[in-house]
């Protein structure tokens, strides 16, 4: 994995877990100063770790939309909720925590893959220049030529019916909305085999300059 995804992962990270103490002091009623330090130490990571330098010739998603907009959905559907079944962690009156989490399970999830992509979508950037390319993701920066390009093929992602469905049914109006929103949403990929057998997938979403490869491909 590339520095820069560990990097992203603290991030949201110390997010979470300013909320969540920060969260759980609040529903039990006590230490409000404690609540609201820690609430905003996780804002104040996820603001001012560093980030990336990207190379000027580099194109990336819109970080407003891409990551802001993505972590903010994320914290809206699970931290209020994540912080509801941590507060409840070691309390012998009813509901337990764990009958909680049961129900609210499916937005926390959903919430949490959420973060995994705007993680993601952090770390993506791609420069092509004359041919030669360069992908950033969680992993590497990969590098090639399209000279080493032998097969190109375009893919398509569609989250299952059945997982918005469940979203729906048990996220509350929240998980309806989100599955309003972007239930019939599709991300779409540009799958590339080089001649060693290497694969590599460009994100078309939010890169131009992959959509124009595609067509000299």
């Amino acid at each position: 994995m590339r520095y820069w995804f560990y990097i992203e992962v603290m991030r949201r990270v110390l997010l979470v877990a300013g909320v969540l103490a920060g969260g759980a002091a609040l529903f039990q009623g006590q230490h409000f100063v404690f609540g609201a330090i820690s609430i905003a130490s996780g804002i104040l990571a996820y603001i001012f770790l560093p980030k990336e330098k990207l190379p000027s010739t580099s194109e990336h998603m819109s970080y407003g939309e891409g990551v802001i907009g993505v972590d903010v959905g994320a914290s809206v559907l699970a931290l209020p909720l994540l912080a509801l079944v941590y507060s409840l962690i070691g309390n012998d009156g009813m509901p337990r925590w764990w009958m909680v989490f049961i129900f609210t399970s499916p937005m926390i999830v959903a919430g949490l893959v959420l973060y995994w992509m705007a993680t993601r979508n952090a770390c993506l950037w791609l420069s092509l220049d004359s041919g030669h390319i360069k992908l950033a993701d969680i992993k590497t920066v990969h590098e090639f030529h399209l000279s080493q390009v032998v097969e190109a093929r375009p893919h398509v992602f569609k989250m299952p019916n059945w997982g918005w469905a469940l979203l729906a049914a048990f996220g509350g109006p929240r998980g309806v909305g989100m599955a309003i929103m972007h239930g019939g949403r599709k991300a779409e990929y540009l799958n590339l085999t080089l001649k060693d057998g290497t694969e590599i997938t460009l994100p078309k979403d939010g890169f131009p300059a992959v959509s124009a490869l595609e067509e000299q491909l």
